[in-house]
């Protein structure tokens, strides 16, 4: 609208026209000389008729196009009978950061598509933002006031999660039926690098692709892993997405030190993976560990962000556990337990000393029920029942079998590597059925004999034996029986805030803090708030990096995320997306449905007053 005060311009060139030019008298020899001044000489008054000329004509024209050029006149290329109701709904993942348009991120051009369909909107269209990773996240309700779009769109920024648009299609389509009087379109800006089904929308669908390259490599699994008195070791996995072979140097760093590096081979496609060994750390503080990708051929990788993981190396912490039973058991004791575990300490406790323990929060990693099965399921990471079933895994014992004979074994799996059953002679064993989404390792003529079998939020060992009548004690498996189970529960028991790595997206806690700060990788500082059982969270793990944690009482931790996720690797924009089975086919990234009209305008302006400017001095 102020661009049309230009037209105010118009007013002076009016008044220029009618002004009567003030004569001064003067005595001259002859008036035939100014014959074309007489009409002047006759006006009487100040004002006189105004006069019409081309050049008036042409003056005005130039005048209007300035003023239209100012207002942003456009030439509308959607008239419809129905205002719009846009849904925008913008890639936000990690891939979105990619830069392969023209040298520029993905998300930057995401922010000029959405500006560009906030500046098409008509006076009754109506535009709503919605930005997904892997979450979805309404930046803007249906508005069309640019300035409240825009300050959306300036908190639009790429996240290190996933890309799972589903929940935001489906707020979308939901929207979009809840849109009656008008005409709802849903577009999606994304490089089309999804996961999960999408579901079908009943209303006008755009895929506007975003992308040109899929060259890129990146760091897809990382795992600190601490066997029992063995040094700690490094496994990293390297995926090339690029459509030909390359070759990079992966490099782990402590701090400023440079501890090991590999170089990698990457076959077009293909992954590599790459070990490394390392020193316990020596103080009792934790360590920052640095995996990067590094030297990079041109055009090889045009995503930076998943060539780097830290992870947080921690001194060994002893782990905790318990032998639960009603009566002695000279096979099976605390003190033989711990000595097949190193820095594991296990203590021998009645079932009702255990569940009280239990009940009352006791850290306790590990617990062994000897013959002495819990009422309720225990809330311990490690779990192992030897001569009883786990409550809630769907076992049943239907009574006793009498001498079941081993029929085969998994010589491969962890648990039962290097033993030996085929001489077992056992007395008698339980009858188990259900164990239909149990894992067998040792399969008797009678069922499974040992098995692992999942539980409501983990994996728990069953032996369905009890040693005392069987010969099994007085072989060499059992020891190695139980070393191998232990090494294999225990491998996976973290507590909390104790993992090397975490995934991005995961929230900090810190158990028995009654509050927290942290700082996130960029230096923000922000507190953590209270959840949904009171107890204080922080959410916003968004970045890929180390977070430091710093208690009200002023105990201070690190926290390391990544998104260590395989399929945000792979770049390569996508030709079209399949909602509920029906295709929608990748289109031109422009969502702009009018043209503006500023450079024209003002070009035809400047011709005509060039053209004015031509019949003034031909006049002349």
């Amino acid at each position: 609208p102020l661009g049309m005060a230009a037209l105010g311009a118009l007013a002076p060139l009016v008044v220029l026209y009618i002004l009567k030019q003030k004569r001064q008298e003067q005595v001259v020899p002859a008036a035939f000389l100014w014959r074309n001044a007489l009409e002047d000489l006759r006006a009487s008054s100040l004002f006189q008729r105004l006069r019409t000329p081309l050049l008036f004509f042409l003056q005005v024209a130039a005048v209007a196009l300035f003023a239209l050029a100012a207002a942003g006149a456009s030439l509308d290329l959607d008239v419809g009978g129905e205002p719009r109701r846009m849904i925008v709904v913008v890639d936000r993942s990690r891939s979105m950061r990619a830069a392969d348009e023209d040298r520029r991120a993905r998300i930057d051009v995401a922010r000029e598509l959405c500006t560009d369909a906030a500046r098409g909107l008509d006076g009754g269209d109506e535009l709503m933002l919605i930005a997904f990773d892997e979450q979805a996240e309404v930046l803007a309700a249906f508005t069309s006031d640019e300035d409240v779009i825009e300050q959306a769109i300036e908190r639009l920024e790429a996240r290190d999660l996933g890309s799972r648009p589903a929940a935001a299609l489906g707020l979308a389509g939901s929207f979009a039926k809840a849109s009656p009087g008008f005409r709802p379109e849903v577009v999606v800006l994304s490089d089309g690098a999804v996961q999960g089904e999408l579901p079908l929308l009943s209303c006008e669908v755009t895929f506007a692709r975003i992308g040109t390259s899929g060259a890129n490599q990146g760091i897809a699994e990382a795992r600190l892993t601490r066997l029992p008195g063995e040094r700690p070791q490094v496994f990293v996995r390297v995926d090339n997405a690029a459509p030909r072979a390359v070759e990079r140097t992966l490099v782990l760093r402590r701090g400023d030190e440079v501890i090991d590096a590999r170089r990698l081979t990457l076959a077009a496609g293909r992954d590599a993976v790459a070990f490394f060994e390392l020193d316990d750390p020596a103080g009792d503080g934790p360590v920052i560990l640095d995996v990067a990708l590094e030297r990079a051929e041109e055009g090889t990788d045009v995503l930076a962000d998943d060539d780097r993981v830290r992870l947080v190396l921690r001194p060994s912490v002893p782990r905790s556990g318990l032998l639960v039973r009603d009566r002695p058991n000279v096979y099976l004791d605390a003190r033989k337990l711990a000595s097949l575990h190193p820095g594991l300490g296990v203590v021998e406790c009645t079932p009702e000393d255990a569940a009280a323990s239990l009940a009352a929060g006791a850290h306790v990693d590990l617990v062994v029920y000897d013959r002495a099965a819990p009422q309720d399921l225990p809330d311990v990471p490690a779990q192992i029942y030897v001569g009883c079933l786990p409550p809630g895994s769907g076992l049943v014992s239907s009574g006793e079998q009498e001498y079941p004979i081993v029929i085969d074994w998994e010589h491969t799996h962890p648990v039962t590597a290097r033993c030996q059953f085929d001489d077992l002679l056992i007395e008698a064993s339980l009858r188990l059925s259900g164990h239909e989404r149990s894992e067998p390792l040792v399969d008797t003529t009678g069922g499974p004999l040992v098995l692992l079998t999942p539980v409501p939020g983990r994996e728990v060992l069953v032996v369905a034996l009890d040693p005392e009548r069987s010969n099994l004690p007085l072989k060499l498996a059992w020891p190695l029986l139980l070393a191998n189970s232990l090494d294999y529960l225990l491998s996976g028991v973290e507590r909390e805030g104790e993992a090397a790595l975490a995934r991005t997206g995961e929230p900090i806690r810190v158990p028995g803090a009654e509050g927290f700060t942290v700082t996130t990788p960029a230096g923000v500082r922000e507190a953590a708030v209270p959840a949904a059982d009171g107890l204080p969270v922080f959410a916003a793990t968004f970045e890929t990096g180390v977070y430091e944690v710093e208690t009200d009482k002023g105990a201070r931790d690190l926290r390391a995320h990544a998104l260590l996720d395989a399929d945000e690797i792979r770049i390569a924009p996508a030709e079209e997306l399949v909602l509920g089975g029906e295709r929608v086919e990748a289109s031109p990234a422009n969502l702009q449905r009018n043209v503006l009209l500023r450079d024209p305008l003002l070009l035809l302006a400047l011709g005509i007053l060039v053209l004015e400017w031509a019949l003034w001095c031909g006049r002349r």
